[in-house]
């Protein structure tokens, strides 16, 4: 019993921990997009020349912001206290708050504070609620206190470990086509076609990794929609080729396709999003001056490059999603995972062959209930 209490304690303790700690980010992240959205609004109505009533801003329910100039003197504020502006995030009393400095003094606004959040408050119904699981399993669960501990915390720490490899992964991934764009704009000569170049790469970039995260968390999860029509396969997967033209000359990689006509029933952006995570994931593993082989034909969707190959006992797990076996290239660890979910709900069989240094090949083979017989394009 009381092996059973400690291990209860210490699961109850690091859950309230991480929930405090998770709860804290959440606020200050909610809080940084109303103080980003107000300054956006303050940037728009500034360039455009427009007056703007700094009372009437939009927040979310229960916040409240204030307006500071350069020299923290406060324009407009529902913020009874002072503020700390060296502090990026604050806490006073049970409150949080933010101090946002992206309105970069449009219309003499160099501060945006957003407070809100009693945390406090939600700190206190959360350590109730995990005091009363806490005497609920200590009862219950008393004699396999050890086991449930070895439950409740590898399986939280696993989804841990993957939503920060997760969030890592995003931010290199957005960071360099950001620097790119950055760089560009600052460029001596930024209006040259090779810096022009340069911006249209990095914006395609940031779009597909925008087009991709919201498939991911918005769509990936429904079902099959019940009033897909037919579509010209071919046709987007010579879209999407176009949109990778620029990144294949970049890296050297040679591209050859042999693309029949082939329209499937599918909505427009699981097909995108099918053909675009194939390519994205060859172009990524394979080595400069590399080859890349599309292949549409006879039902079937085939994907291959000479690439890094991916290890045998890797190949099942490559499709889970956040998972990379390999630290060769950026990611997310979503694309092949989002081309299962993809398949899945079209009963696309799947299947892999890869040689660790000598490439991969995807084959996707659509059955005969998508297929649209006889099409013309």
């Amino acid at each position: 019993m009381g092996f059973a209490f400690l291990m209860l304690s210490l699961i109850a303790f690091l859950v309230y921990r991480m929930e405090y700690n998770l709860q804290q980010e959440l606020c200050y992240a909610k809080m940084s997009e109303s103080a980003q959205r107000i300054a956006s609004r303050l940037t728009h109505a500034h360039m455009q020349g427009k007056k703007l009533d700094f009372s009437k801003l939009k927040i979310e329910r229960g916040y409240r912001y204030g307006l500071y100039d350069s020299d923290h003197r406060p324009r407009y504020t529902q913020i009874d206290h002072p503020v700390d502006f060296s502090q990026k995030y604050f806490q006073h009393a049970d409150h949080l708050g933010v101090v946002d400095r992206s309105a970069f003094g449009h219309m003499g606004i160099d501060y945006v504070v957003v407070e809100g959040a009693r945390f406090k408050e939600m700190m206190h119904t959360l350590l109730w609620k995990v005091l009363l699981v806490f005497t609920l399993l200590f009862t219950l669960v008393a004699l396999i206190g050890y086991r449930l501990a070895k439950l409740f915390i590898m399986p939280i720490h696993n989804e841990r470990t993957r939503l920060d490899t997760f969030v890592k992964g995003s931010t290199h991934e957005l960071n360099t086509p950001i620097t790119a764009l950055l760089m560009s704009v600052n460029h001596p000569q930024p209006c040259s076609e090779k810096n022009l170049e340069r911006i249209r790469m990095s914006a395609r970039r940031i779009s597909q990794i925008y087009e991709d995260l919201t498939y991911l968390f918005l769509r990936d999860t429904q079902e099959k929609p019940a009033t897909a029509t037919p579509i010209a396969l071919d046709a987007v997967l010579r879209d999407q080729i176009a949109v990778y033209q620029p990144f294949l000359q970049r890296k050297g990689v040679a591209l050859s396709q042999r693309i029949e006509p082939m329209q499937i029933v599918m909505d427009t952006e699981s097909a995108v999003r099918l053909c675009s995570n194939l390519i994205s994931n060859a172009l990524k593993y394979t080595h400069k001056g590399g080859s890349i082989e599309i292949t549409l034909e006879r039902g079937m969707l085939i994907v291959a490059d000479d690439g890094i190959g991916i290890e045998t006992d890797k190949q099942r797990e490559i499709f889970r999603r956040f998972y990379r076996a390999t630290m060769h290239a950026g990611g997310f660890g979503i694309g092949l995972d989002m081309v299962r979910s993809i398949c899945d709900r079209y009963a696309i069989a799947i299947a892999l062959e890869s040689e660790v240094g000598k490439g991969s090949r995807f084959i996707l083979t659509c059955p005969k209930e998508i297929l649209v017989e006889n099409a013309s394009v």
